[in-house]
């Protein structure tokens, strides 16, 4: 019997960390607390990262935190021990000056696939699109496998250079601070990467990282370098017609004079709703507020079938 040609196996993605530099150093953390320096069993550590022994998430962290040179592993099979390396404590543990920021920077450097694409794509990655086309059609990878490999080289360098932003090594372009913009809280910026806008609209700035490096935007969680800002103008709000209003909807937040206060807005064809609030809320006096909302729309609703009735009274036709 004809069995049929042979299903072509799927191509494997080169080998990388499945978790970042910077999600390795818990787990580190972990086996010190429970186990010192001491060998422990693979079956043993699963449960300290709340996971099953069998796991492939488990034994794929296993994987990462060798990459990284953060483990020592000996025996095999059920036999198999791992223990923290003398990289690994230097991060953790060593409280001389400098001394864990420069292990974290050499963890990342032992990591050949991560060290060599920064080399590779220097001290700005392209692009999303550009990086996982070359992933993809030029080194193997899938686009699943590309995206987290983005995800993890993205966090994974954004750690060292929290820690070592003077090395020399791997950092940022900063310009001559003569040659930068000025920023302020609440005017409309842009983040361009090599000559693409990242950001679908301009997104208004809302505050700066402790070391000024980052600046931080309505409607983007992550931190963006500075020195990719462009100043923009107010975007300006779509129109608003007909019964497709709340599908147009614009909220627009900042702070009031500096105040621990929110202003929201909301525009409807008639005009605009404005609602001020203060920026830090307790849960009692949210649901307090939300009654008092209640009986305003109520208001609202009365005037606005009050309104109704008399056009139609005026105007029967």
């Amino acid at each position: 019997m004809n069995a049929g040609p042979d299903k072509k196996s799927r191509p494997r993605s080169p080998e990388f960390p499945y978790i970042s530099l910077r999600e390795a150093v818990p787990r580190i953390e972990q086996l010190i607390s429970a186990y010192q320096r001491h060998p422990a069993r693979i079956k043993n550590v699963a449960p300290l990262w709340n996971y099953s022994s069998g796991s492939s998430s488990f034994l794929r962290n296993i994987a990462a935190l060798r990459s990284f040179g953060l483990l020592d592993e000996t025996g095999s099979g059920e036999d198999r021990k791992i223990a923290v390396s003398d990289l690994g404590m230097k991060i953790a543990a060593d409280k001389r000056p400098g001394a864990s920021d420069a292990a974290i920077v050499k963890a990342f450097e032992t990591c050949t696939i991560l060290s060599d694409y920064r080399k590779k794509w220097g001290k700005r990655r392209p692009p999303d699109t550009e990086c996982i086309s070359e992933l993809t059609l030029d080194n193997g990878f899938g686009e699943e496998a590309a995206k987290k490999f983005i995800s993890v080289y993205d966090d994974s360098v954004a750690l060292v250079e929290s820690v070592m932003p003077d090395s020399g090594r791997i950092i940022h372009e900063t310009p001559d601070a003569n040659d930068q913009p000025s920023f302020d809280v609440g005017m409309y910026v842009q983040w361009e990467q090599t000559g693409v806008l990242q950001l679908g609209q301009a997104a208004k700035l809302v505050g700066f990282s402790a070391d000024g490096k980052y600046a931080f935007v309505e409607g983007h969680s992550a931190g963006i370098p500075r020195t990719e800002l462009i100043v923009a103008d107010t975007p300006t709000p779509p129109p608003i017609s007909g019964n497709n209003s709340h599908q147009r909807q614009v909220t627009a937040l900042s702070k009031i004079g500096g105040a621990n206060m929110v202003e929201a807005t909301y525009p409807i064809a008639e005009g605009t709703c404005t609602l001020i609030y203060p920026g830090e809320i307790s849960i009692k006096s949210a649901k307090r507020l939300k009654k008092w909302l209640d009986l305003m729309l109520e208001d609202v609703s009365e005037i606005a079938g009050m309104t109704i009735a008399d056009r139609q009274e005026n105007d029967p036709d």
